[in-house]
């Protein structure tokens, strides 16, 4: 090895970085090839004329599928600008026809599976000779019939069969038709259109025999009827699997097997087919679907479907997970050589989906009793039914044990040693190196570097294959020229005990020590060389195989030389191999599979190093990982959630506006709506922001799942995860401002009140709950935004057994310092609505007509629940990423629907009722169209009316006190004859009047016999009414508020009346009332509003 290959193995190999290019490939080829690329996960690029050379350059291995019926002329045209453009010494993996390398010694065609066209017809021959002689008859007229004279493939089975007829009585002539064929008496046919005029063309006593294999073929070989005795099966499906294998594996490790010597190729080619080995209806079906593979769940995949049925049925595709492959090696637990046999078979395993049933034994104290072990194991195995073993047979003991696995129909593939064992058991193929060539290689270069004694060492003694090696280089000192150089003696050293190995070396060798060459059969026996080399450094050594340690002493010039035989591939290919025998039932026709040797003289370079010493370690396939994110249709449910409360915003934005100048909206104080609807807005805004999310915050590598780049995705999706608390904060405490400032509003007027004072109560009275609870929300928001602001984060919950992560859940997270933020911020939300709640106790009684304190009460009340309730429930169901996005887009959600239902829905019902309240600057006492039941004419001296007038007394005295009846339009002028005063002045005006109207009680017997009139009703149905409501209000406090209301029920033309002379009474008794009356509106005053207002009654 004077150079070492690029290749990428740090940490692993990834193949999937791994481009091959096929070539003059046929449709029908296709699934085959694409099935092997998935198995080894490389991308494959078919080649044609308009990207050849766009895609040529960015390749790591080009495979050449020859069209067999072309001539070799024809197929060299085809191939000579391909490998033209090959400047960069693209590595070429050929199939079918033959290896075109000897035409062109300079290309860089590294495997060729070619086909066994003279064979074919040899074997035919021999067919027609055997079946004459079975049938006692010498008549061998024998035609081979093919109309395309200049087929390479045809004349090599002419050829073929030519070569089987010397020496016989055979005769064989080429025919272009059937036209003739009843003159002979057997017929070999190269098309299956031939086969078709068998029967009017052949006489009844012509024996035919196909090169080829169909459905036709396979019927007619078992009808009793037709002359037909056999076909030849086509092992495509091998060639191009083994194609592109060996391509991924020369590309990503420079490992390949070594190719004949003579043929320069191996041979899948096609098999004969009898009567005796028909295969089955389903096995026809498949083969012609290019045996589909399922994928993991045991349905078909693409390959499978896309070309897996024919006329006859379907093919079930093969799951292969369910297929079991053993192996049993001689190779121990402490005998380093065999570690890249057991990590490469595993690899292949984990690459064919199937299951490997393989142990390392522990260190043997005695060899025979290792392989009596392997023998058990064996028939162990194969009693328990596998699909196939490979084994090494180093002894007759597991010779045994592997006949009886054949006896069960159990394909065995040997390996390593055994060569010849193997082939005399008839198994389909050995994969090792050829034992004695390496001997006998390493005994040729030790004599060119001086040696003169030559010492075979052997740390497993016994063995048929170091037998092998020991032999060839024994015989290449015999047959060397030079008469110094002696073989002296093949002995045993033990393979871990580096005192006892130089102890034992030492004393075979002896004294004089000019000249030795030891030949180690393992790199297990290294450290015990060093201690022989530091005693004795002049020792000519080489070994088999190759490893750090062998690298190191080839550095050092402790080392001749390594012979490579690569176990890597000893490891891999049987279990390649006998996987697709398992259901394509397809093998090589060579029974022997090169591995090596390979003499290694230079160190390969460091990254080389650790590929091999790493064992070409392959990154795993990195699994689909669940990322957990949030469905497209939860996502359509928030923006939809979104889409209403912002038409609901907008809608009720306009509502305000086109109502400005109505009492109903002017009452409630536009502005006030108007921050609601902001507030309310905002904090939806963040419903957006909760869809956004990402992978991981930086890009993985799809082989090892390291972190390599920042994610292009992830400063969008942090921003989003810090906009959510700003939206949602900033809209909360805007919509609770004014939520409290109003609450607020009510409580001082109502203190004001309860003391006899005057009370003006104006925005800037207010305004600095808004400003301070904004400025607590900005000064938390702010400090999180700086210490610790939340960043898409995502977390791995469950990983495979490779580490690489099977389901995650992403998530915005500030770390420790982030949880505590939030914590902060929501308590500070909870204390709010908290002390919110205290307030709307307090005005509970105040009537919500003008007031609204029931409403408030009640949407602080449900932002209160949702906080508490949904924050436990978020932080529980975290990890679920749907479940958690959908707890906090309801919280929101239903959060502002409540706001925006509570505050605007009463009002929408009040105007859709035509609710008459103050219109621009209307009066209050327009009250009777919603008192209905008609006016009431109150004796002066009736219990009612006297306490009426002391009533509207006090009120008089109290209201240039109480301040003016306002909304955001300004005052709002006083009726001249019933002035309305604010509940607090109502309920300190009266309390010490109590015994003037608290102690009137009505009952039924009152208003019978016109009762009802004398006590000031206009009728019995209005006085039974009023008592029953007095009934259902037994506080006095409700009672005065009732009877009060009573008394100021009239109908339009007795009220104006009332109000006219009221006025001219008053304007004599009360100086002030003009004063009251005439106060400009500039909106400034607090508002004061009116005891039937301000107080609950029933009606």
């Amino acid at each position: 090895m004077s150079s070492s290959p690029f290749v990428r193995c740090d940490p692993c190999i990834e193949r999937s970085l791994t481009r091959l290019g096929v070539a003059q490939s046929l449709p029908s080829q296709w699934p085959a090839l694409q099935q092997a690329a998935q198995d080894m996960n490389v991308q494959l690029f078919v080649l044609n004329d308009e990207n050849t050379e766009q895609l040529y350059g960015t390749l790591d291995a080009l495979i050449v599928v020859r069209n067999p019926e072309d001539s070799a002329e024809q197929n060299v045209a085809q191939l000579h600008p391909l490998l033209a453009m090959n400047s960069r010494k693209l590595p070429v993996f050929g199939i079918h026809g033959s290896n075109p390398k000897n035409e062109d010694d300079d290309s860089t065609i590294i495997s060729w599976i070619g086909d066994n066209d003279y064979q074919v017809g040899l074997q035919s021959g021999q067919h027609f000779l055997k079946h004459a002689v079975d049938k006692n008859t010498t008549a061998l007229q024998t035609a081979f019939v093919a109309s395309n004279q200049k087929s390479p493939v045809a004349q090599a089975h002419f050829q073929g069969l030519q070569a089987a007829a010397q020496n016989t009585s055979m005769t064989v002539e080429w025919l272009t038709d059937l036209q003739r064929c009843a003159e002979y008496d057997y017929a070999l046919l190269h098309t299956e259109e031939l086969l078709e005029n068998i029967a009017t063309s052949c006489s009844s006593d012509t024996q035919v025999g196909a090169t080829f294999t169909s459905k036709n073929v396979y019927a007619s070989l078992v009808s009793t009827n037709n002359p037909l005795l056999f076909g030849w099966r086509s092992q495509e499906h091998l060639a191009l699997s083994a194609s592109v294998v060996n391509a991924a594996l020369y590309a990503t490790t420079r490992k390949t097997w070594t190719l004949p010597l003579v043929e320069q190729q191996y041979t899948a080619g096609k098999t004969l087919t009898t009567i005796e080995n028909v295969p089955s209806d389903s096995y026809t079906v498949c083969h012609a679907a290019s045996f589909p593979v399922c994928v993991d769940n045991g349905q078909e995949g693409d390959v499978a479907q896309a070309n897996n049925t024919d006329n006859s049925g379907v093919c079930k595709c093969t799951s292969r997970p369910a297929l079991r492959l053993g192996g049993v090696v001689h190779g121990h637990m402490r005998d380093i050589f065999w570690d890249p046999v057991f990590a490469s078979a595993q690899q292949a395993a984990d690459d064919m989906k199937i299951t490997l049933d393989i142990e390392r034994f522990p260190e043997p104290t005695d060899q025979e009793l290792l392989y009596r072990q392997m023998a058990a194991r064996i028939r162990n195995l194969c009693d328990n039914g596998i699909d196939g073993i490979f084994v090494t047979i180093p002894s007759d003991d597991v010779l045994i044990a592997v006949q009886q696995c054949l006896d069960l129909r159990i394909p065995v593939i040997s390996i390593n040693s055994g060569q010849e064992s193997s082939k005399a058991l008839g198994l389909p193929h050995h994969i090792g190196m050829d034992e004695y060539a390496g001997g006998y290689g390493a005994g040729e270069r030790m004599i060119a570097a001086g040696m003169t004694r030559a010492y075979c060492v052997d740390h497993a003694f016994g063995n048929t294959a170091l037998i092998e090696r020991c032999r060839g280089f024994k015989e290449a000192i015999a047959a060397s020229a030079s008469p110094d150089v002696v073989f002296v003696e093949h002995f045993a050293v033990p393979p871990d005990n580096k005192e006892q190995y130089l102890q034992i070396v030492e004393s075979t060798v002896g004294e004089d020590w000019s000249g030795v060459g030891l030949l180690s059969m393992g790199p297990n026996q290294i450290p015990g060389l060093r201690l022989v080399l530091e005693r004795h450094p002049s020792t000519i050594v080489g070994t088999f195989d190759v490893n750090d340690d062998v690298y190191a002493g080839i550095e050092s010039n402790q080392l001749l030389f390594g012979i490579d035989q690569q176990p890597f591939l000893q490891g891999n290919l049987p279990i390649y191999l006998l996987t697709w025998m398992a259901y394509t039932k397809e093998s090589f026709q060579e029974h022997m599979v090169q591995s090596g040797p390979d003499f290694v003289e230079s160190v390969p370079l460091p990254e080389y190093a650790f590929c091999e010493s790493n064992f070409f370690a392959v990154c795993p396939d990195r699994p689909e990982e669940n990322m957990n994110y949030i469905p497209s249709a939860l996502l359509a449910v928030g923006y939809t959630l979104f889409g209403v409360l912002f038409l609901m915003c907008v809608a009720a934005l306009a509502w305000t506006w086109y109502y400005r100048e109505r009492w109903v909206v002017k009452v409630s104080q536009p502005l006030f709506l108007m921050i609601v609807l902001g507030g309310t807005f905002l904090s939806s805004l963040s419903i957006i922001f909760l869809g956004f999310e990402t992978a991981y915050r930086y890009e993985q590598d799809e082989a090892g799942g390291a972190l390599l780049v920042p994610n292009p995705d992830i400063q969008r999706v942090d921003a989003a995860c810090m906009a959510v608390p700003w939206f949602y904060g900033l809209g909360f405490v805007i919509t609770f401002s004014a939520l409290f400032a109003k609450i607020q509003r009510v409580k001082l007027i109502y203190q004001a009140g309860m003391r006899m004072l005057r009370k003006k109560v104006g925005l800037r009275d207010v305004a600095y709950i808004a400003a301070f609870m904004l400025t607590i929300e900005l000064a938390i928001l702010v400090t999180w935004q700086v210490v610790a602001p939340l960043q898409w984060q995502r977390e791995v919950l469950l990983y495979d057994s490779e580490q690489f992560s099977l389901s995650s859940v992403g998530g915005c997270s500030g770390g420790k310092e982030g949880w505590y933020f939030f914590l902060v911020l929501m308590i500070f939300h909870a204390l709010c609505l908290f002390y919110a709640l205290i307030l709307g106790f307090q005005t509970k009684d105040i009537n919500s007509d003008l007031a609204e304190s029931s409403q408030l009460s009640l949407v602080v009340l449900f932002m209160f629940q949702v906080l508490v309730v949904a924050v436990p429930i978020s932080a529980l169901v975290r990890e679920n990423a749907e479940v958690f996005y959908f707890v906090r887009v309801s919280a929101i959600f239903l959060q502002n629907i409540t706001v925006l239902g509570l505050i605007f829905g009463p009002k929408f019902w009040k105007l859709s009722e035509n609710y008459n309240g103050l219109r621009n600057t209307a009066s209050l006492s327009t009250l009777p169209s919603t008192r209905r039941g008609g006016s009431l004419n109150i004796p002066p001296n009736n219990p009612v009316s006297m306490a009426f007038q002391e009533r509207s007394r006090v009120s008089f005295a109290t209201a240039e006190e109480s301040g003016r009846y306002s909304n955001d339009s300004g005052y709002v002028n006083t009726p001249d004859s019933l002035p309305r005063r604010s509940s607090a002045t109502l309920s300190s005006g009266l309390d010490d009047r109590t015994d003037v109207i608290s102690n009137i009680y009505l009952s039924e017997d009152d208003v019978v016999d016109n009762g009802w009139s004398e006590i000031g009703f206009t009728s019995e149905k209005q006085a039974l009414a009023v008592i029953k409501a007095g009934k259902r209000n037994t506080r006095p406090w409700h009672r005065r508020v009732l009877l009060t209301d009573i008394a100021t029920m009239q109908d339009n033309a007795d009220e104006d009346a009332v109000e006219g002379k009221t006025a001219e009474k008053t304007e004599g008794v009360d100086s002030e009332r003009n004063q009251f009356d005439s106060t400009p509106t500039d909106g400034k005053s607090a508002d004061v509003y009116s005891s039937s207002h301000v107080f609950g009654r029933n009606e």
